[in-house]
């Protein structure tokens, strides 16, 4: 199979698929570690001359959700 974006996307739609499923436990860490490792490696394919271009620079990977802190201090804690 040759690597190209839109087989990378294909993956990548794949793996959300996958991460939705209830038999399969694919969570967002998870998804998100896939297509960085995927990102990696085609990297190195090119710096190793494998691959001529990198079919990988145009896959995205989502950002973390980032969450507010659970404990909040009141008035009178602050004070």
């Amino acid at each position: 199979i040759e690597v190209t974006p839109s087989v990378l996307e294909a993956y990548a739609t794949w793996l959300t698929q996958r991460r939705g499923g209830a038999s399969t436990t694919c969570g967002w860490s998870t998804y998100r570690q896939q297509l960085i490792a995927v990102r990696l490696f085609c990297a190195w394919a090119v710096r190793t001359k494998r691959l001529l271009s990198d079919p990988a620079l145009e896959l995205t990977v989502p950002r973390a959700p980032r969450h507010l802190p659970r404990a909040v201090l009141s008035e009178r804690e602050v004070e």
